[in-house]
């Protein structure tokens, strides 16, 4: 286990995921860059619920999480959890974002 910083785009709309003791938490996945352009690295996410952040974390939009990470590898497939301290929401999704102007 160590402590990353990741900056990606979620890949669909979080889940509220309820435990047998009654507790929630939220429950999405963050596309992010890799070490190159090429590479797209996946990270399930896990945290307490927050109904003020929830309507936000929507497919598309781009955030920050800053906690603890924990990468698994089965066979070929490598799995990134990340345990969030700090989720910060970042610009717009990328189907909100105005169009460009074409330069005259």
């Amino acid at each position: 286990m160590f402590y990353a910083n990741v900056l990606g785009n979620l890949t669909r709309d979080a889940e509220i995921k309820t435990l047998s003791d009654g507790k929630e938490l939220m429950k999405f996945t963050v596309a992010a860059n890799g070490f190159t352009d090429k590479e797209t690295v996946f990270c399930d996410v896990m945290t307490r619920y927050n109904e003020k952040l929830m309507p936000y974390l929507t497919k598309g939009q781009q955030i920050y999480l800053a906690g603890r990470c924990v990468i698994s590898q089965n066979g070929n497939y490598v799995n990134v959890n990340v345990y969030p301290d700090a989720i910060q929401l970042c610009g717009t999704k990328r189907e909100e974002a105005p169009a460009e102007t074409p330069v005259a």
